[in-house]
């Protein structure tokens, strides 16, 4: 069983959670690139269908 006070356990914590919000971090970005692209690449089929 860990106590609470143990030094080993906190480090760990924070680790998972770094990692947890760093994938989610990467996750959004990984999104919002792929939006990005696909907002610019729309843009520029409309404006070749105006000239």
């Amino acid at each position: 069983m860990i106590t609470q006070n143990s030094p080993d356990t906190y480090p760990l914590i924070l680790s998972k959670l770094l990692s947890l919000s760093r994938t989610k971090y990467d996750f959004g970005l990984g999104i919002s690139k792929i939006e990005e692209s696909h907002f610019s690449n729309t843009i520029r089929m409309l404006q070749n269908n105006r000239t």
